[in-house]
């Protein structure tokens, strides 16, 4: 287990790296709720803000945008997508040359004797300044109960990504993401009831993890502690002795969800982060941290931050984190004890040979108390916390089919309430025209108190160039005690690009029958820029 070695490898030696170059078959090899990984790296010629292709079937499904890049391995975000990134989908890339190493510091002679069309040449490969990259989105979706009711709802949402980079001709860049979504929901009442949900960050960064140092000011998430969550305020990062580094945040605990800022809620953290290759080809980074939040002059959280990322050329990834509480004071009355693991998180995924994929995870995360929930009774507290393991793997028959088995159990914790789902998928392309598959799905789901089943089946196909749609149709079963439900439905949906930037989407799916009657409507446009 990496992290059970964390603090000791940090601050430990390793042996001396050794650089490779040899490149991994592109491919998407984690998928997470926030990024898609692939193991592909800086020295595969994969640089920050490249755009990568992501290829199922013959056929180009997504688009990313690396974020954070390692050696052998980097994080994206997805840009645009027609379908969601999957283990195993090939990655196409534009490499770049990787640099030369530095040369010796030139004497006064050197710099004299140099051609001019030398200092002109770097002065044209200088970024363009303000260099703009994001996107935006609006999208609606409608539900209408079909069973003789009046019960319908509607969601409105924006979505939106702006990356500014070289601001100004310098090395800061301006981030900004958000996005809203209105829930507005009609029943028998005649007062509708709405909520809506929002997330909005906005900061100035300068540098990126490769550069000496790395500062950033406003509404974030410090990407070396994700564990500290929003703040508004700042951070700092800069190498020590070549394979460390250092860093340290701070700021208000941020309202995310609106405009406010809570200067009675404050948060720190301090990090040290070792990266280094153990062997060659291979990219290890540690870090170990100690953050804190506290309110009004009080406590509210202490914790230890410990996390590891170990990826290899040949497709193995793992990921694991770990925060462990220190509690003083209130927090030590009420948990009854000094330290206390509250959150783990794992996940990892290899490919031996390019026809085979495994993955696996395990997610302990739970809520952890702060100042405002000290008081929550403990049976109350932990009424919603559970744990789980889930994997799968993925088989693939070359120019014809894939086929990905896929399952896992969750566990309600302090009793024996277990909720268990397995999933099996079989996508089929070689056997029809070129652009032209068939996707056959079949998942069955167990509680306590229901067991569920859901068959679908789909065909995907172009419409001209610019068009690709899908059709399909399935069923939801339900089953409790001795009553059975059952609801059949039909599905369509179509993407247009257009304008080499923008895209429409419309979604409809129609239930034929039983008390989940219902007609959804999804339509969303969107800008690529």
């Amino acid at each position: 287990m990496i992290l059970i070695l964390t603090a000791g490898v940090v601050l430990g030696p390793l042996a001396r790296p050794v650089r490779a170059t040899r490149a991994a078959t592109p491919a998407v090899n984690y998928v997470s709720a926030d990024a898609v990984y692939v193991n592909v790296g800086r020295l595969d010629g994969l640089v920050r803000g490249a755009r990568l292709t992501v290829v199922r079937d013959g056929i180009a499904v997504a688009v990313l945008e690396a974020v954070h890049v390692s050696s052998h391995s980097a994080s994206c975000r997805v840009v645009e997508s027609d379908s969601p990134p999957r283990v195993g989908d090939a990655v196409r890339y534009r490499r770049r040359k990787l640099p030369e190493p530095a040369p010796r510091t030139a004497s006064r002679s050197d710099r004299r004797d140099r051609p001019a069309g030398i200092r002109r040449a770097r002065r044209d490969d200088a970024p363009r300044a303000n260099r703009s990259s994001g996107y935006v989105a609006f999208a609606h979706l409608w539900d209408q109960d079909m069973t003789g009711s009046t019960s319908s709802s509607i969601q409105p949402s924006v979505s939106g990504r702006l990356v500014v980079s070289h601001l100004l001709g310098t090395r800061w860049e301006l981030r900004v993401r958000h996005r809203s979504r209105l829930y507005h929901r009609y029943g028998g009442s005649t007062t509708p009831d709405a909520w809506t949900h929002r997330l909005t960050e906005a900061a100035l960064r300068y540098g990126d993890r490769d550069d000496d140092l790395r500062i950033g000011l406003g509404r974030m998430v410090v990407d070396d502690l994700y564990g500290l969550g929003f703040i508004d305020g700042g951070f700092f990062a800069r190498p020590m002795g070549g394979r460390y580094r250092i860093g340290a945040a701070g700021g208000f605990a941020a309202d995310a969800s609106g405009g406010a800022f809570y200067t009675n809620r404050q948060k720190v953290g301090l990090w040290v982060t070792r990266r280094s290759e153990p062997r060659p080809g291979q990219d290890l980074e540690l870090t170990a941290a100690l953050a804190g939040s506290y309110e009004s002059g009080f406590v509210s959280r202490e914790f230890v931050y410990l996390q590891g990322v170990w990826s290899t050329p040949s497709g193995v990834y793992v990921y694991q984190s770990v925060e462990i509480d220190v509690n003083r004071r209130w927090r030590r009355a009420v948990n009854g004890s000094v330290v206390q693991f509250s959150n783990y998180l794992m996940s990892a995924s290899v490919r031996p040979r390019t026809w085979f994929s495994a993955d696996l995870s395990y997610d302990a995360r739970q809520n952890h108390r702060d100042w405002h929930t000290r008081a929550t009774p403990d049976t109350l507290f932990d009424e919603h916390v559970y744990s789980g393991f889930g994997g799968g793997v993925t088989m693939s028959a070359p120019r014809w089919a894939r086929l990905r088995v896929a399952g896992g159990v969750r566990l309600r914790r302090g009793s024996g309430w277990t909720n268990r789902f397995t999933s099996v998928s079989l996508d089929t392309w070689g056997l029809l025209p070129r652009g032209h598959g068939i996707t056959l799905r079949w998942s069955v789901s167990r509680t306590p108190t229901l067991r569920g089943t859901r068959p679908s089946l789909s065909w995907r196909f172009p419409v001209g160039r610019r068009i690709r749609a899908t059709v399909g149709a399935g069923a939801y079963g339900f089953r409790s005690g001795p009553v059975t439900t059952r609801t059949e439905y039909v599905q369509a949906s179509a993407t247009w690009s257009f304008g080499g930037r923008y895209y429409l989407t419309g979604d409809a799916r129609q239930s034929l029958g039983g008390d989940s009657d219902a007609l959804q409507l999804y339509t969303e446009i969107g800008l690529n820029f």
